[in-house]
């Protein structure tokens, strides 16, 4: 199994989101943990979606387009029981792990409410992006409101990183997708980012997605 790239439309309002429904796939019950406003959600037409959500306002705005919302942690075992009983045959994960100091216990107490025949899709960032690397080299890190470098991050992964954890979550990736947007700006700019993607295909995502199963024995 190996990465294979997928440039992203620009011309989509949420590309990335379309990339998420692609691989949830058609009508399952959902779970999205930390589904924010519900960005996603509104992606999964025909979908049954529930969803965590730590902010109080997020999980308000969400709850339009969900069956239910808990306002809670992802990483506390009583936000999962007050979702209640049911399994889900999708787990989301979409730019949250990398919010967590604990990414392991969320990732734990989402494979006990996986079905039998059910898969996670998870989305992290990829802190070696081109951009990174050259800031880097100038001796930057300087935190935003919103990208690879929020403030709330507080894990930061490569695609070796992001393998290894979802090995260490006793995970078993399915299908890897490198997420890439299309070179814009000026035409140097452009010339640019397709060197760079010629040399290396991982300096030139933003993001990993992966599709995975618990590793059964």
């Amino acid at each position: 199994m190996g990465a294979h790239s997928v440039e992203l439309k620009a011309i989509d309002e949420d590309p990335e989101g379309m990339a998420v429904a692609e691989a949830v796939g058609a009508g399952p019950t959902v779970l999205d943990c930390g589904c924010g406003g519900g960005r996603i959600a509104r992606r999964l037409a025909g979908c049954t979606v529930d969803g965590i959500e730590l902010s109080a306002d997020a999980a308000e705005k969400a709850r339009p387009v969900c069956r239910q919302v808990v306002q809670g942690s992802i990483t506390d075992a009583a936000s999962w029981r007050a979702l209640g009983t049911p399994k889900y045959e999708v787990i989301v994960f979409c730019h949250v792990l990398e919010h967590l100091t604990e990414p392991l216990v969320a990732l734990k107490l989402a494979s006990e409410r996986l079905s039998p025949s059910g898969h996670f899709v998870i989305v992290l960032p990829n802190v070696a992006i081109w951009r990174m690397r050259m800031h880097l080299l100038a001796g930057r890190w300087d935190y935003a409101d919103e990208g690879i470098l929020d403030r709330t991050h507080v894990r930061f992964y490569t695609l070796k990183s992001a393998r290894e954890l979802l090995a260490e979550a006793h995970l078993r990736v399915r299908e890897e997708r490198l997420l890439v947007m299309p070179p814009g700006g000026a035409a140097l700019r452009r010339l640019l980012v397709r060197g760079v993607r010629r040399l290396s295909r991982s300096a030139t995502t933003h993001a990993f997605l992966f599709v995975a199963t618990p590793a059964r024995t």
